[in-house]
């Protein structure tokens, strides 16, 4: 019988095609997440084999709902308040429930 710990960790660089520069980078919000507003394939990758969580991807533009301060997937057509564009998920972000998740603003908001 081995009664010997085993330890890991886990680590992701961080893959941002999509970041256009290093502005706001140094300052990012952290935030909320509503996750019932986020679809799997389209804003998430369902757990698999290797990756025991749900994943929402860097990238995701946000918007953020009026009645709860929580945020969720930006949607021109959301009457909820994610019509107005409120910035960009910065890091993957592993979720189960609600997830605290750092983003980066878009200019002139808070």
């Amino acid at each position: 019988m081995d009664l010997q710990p085993i330890t890991y960790s886990e680590s992701a660089s961080a893959d941002r095609p999509w970041l256009a520069s290093r502005h706001g980078l140094d300052t990012p919000f952290t935030i909320t997440l509503d996750t019932a507003l986020f679809t799997e394939g389209n804003h998430y990758t369902p757990p698999t084999l290797g990756q025991p969580r749900n994943v929402m991807k860097a990238g995701i533009p946000l918007g953020r709902v009026t009645a709860t301060g929580l945020y969720g997937p930006w949607a021109t057509t959301a009457t909820d308040g994610r019509a107005t564009f409120a910035g960009v998920l910065l890091a993957d972000a592993p979720s189960l429930r609600a997830a605290t998740v750092p983003a980066r603003p878009c200019s002139g908001t808070a």
